[in-house]
């Protein structure tokens, strides 16, 4: 009973899985992928601008 319900379950997240993928091929996917990697890309931005330079107090703090 219990195997059976693990199994159902995971039927279940097969189906989830492949539905998502299909929606995913057929370019009907949500755009919060690309909200995302906007954000990623901002806050990339924003480390490489902020970027502690070779020789500061960064490099004392990463030791320990």
């Amino acid at each position: 009973m219990i195997e059976d319900h693990w199994a159902r379950l995971a039927r279940a997240r097969m189906a989830d899985l492949h539905r998502e993928a299909e929606a995913h091929r057929l370019g009907r996917g949500r755009p919060r992928p690309r909200v995302r990697d906007s954000l990623h890309s901002a806050y990339a931005r924003l480390w490489w601008a902020v970027r502690p330079r070779a020789g500061t107090w960064a490099p004392r703090l990463l030791q320990h």
